[in-house]
């Protein structure tokens, strides 16, 4: 399901996924940007069937205008999942560029386990899981392949961090206004 779209500031390293520095506003205007994100974005702490992510065209436009104004380079991710909400379906978002999978948290510090687990080349059992060009998986059945090694892994007793991950399928959206014309 189209969910909605994060706000990150962009980086120039191979992992394109959504462990990064998002809704970087916040903290540069918590008076303008700060209240909504709690109260309508940050949900996954309060009900597993959300993810943080923001389809609220007037909100995003004021990102882009705001941003743009900063001089801020950033990126606006389109994620899809299987959480419920929000639901982001019915929004026309535009030119788009598929970047691959990503397996995070759906919110918070949204902590990737394919960047953090794949990107180190920590584990040997992870060496013929193949990462896109953006630093992600390609295909639902090669995430398939990593979570198979990777419950393997944690059954086994390996170290790696727990928690509510989400499959994130990812898409950077063309930043010259989703909504502004």
């Amino acid at each position: 399901m189209n969910n909605g779209v994060i706000f990150q500031k962009r980086e120039n390293r191979t992992y394109q996924g959504v462990d990064g520095d998002n809704w970087y506003l916040n903290e540069l205007y918590p008076d303008s940007f700060e209240g909504y994100f709690e109260n309508k974005i940050e949900l996954s702490w309060r009900d597993d069937s959300y993810v943080d992510v923001c389809n609220d065209p007037e909100y995003i436009n004021e990102y882009i205008r705001v941003s743009t104004e900063n001089k801020i380079d950033y990126r606006i991710i389109l994620c899809c999942t299987d959480n419920k909400l929000p639901d982001g379906s019915n929004i026309m978002w535009g030119e788009k560029l598929f970047l691959g999978y990503d397996y995070a948290y759906s919110g918070g510090s949204y902590y990737s386990a394919i960047y953090n687990e794949l990107h180190f080349e920590r584990l040997d059992e992870y060496k013929n899981i193949l990462l896109n060009k953006f630093g992600l998986l390609d295909s639902k059945q090669e995430m398939n392949r990593y979570l198979e090694i990777r419950n393997g892994l944690l059954e086994r007793g390996c170290n790696l961090e727990l928690g509510d991950f989400v499959i994130f399928e990812l898409y950077e959206i063309e930043k010259d206004g989703i909504f502004l014309k």
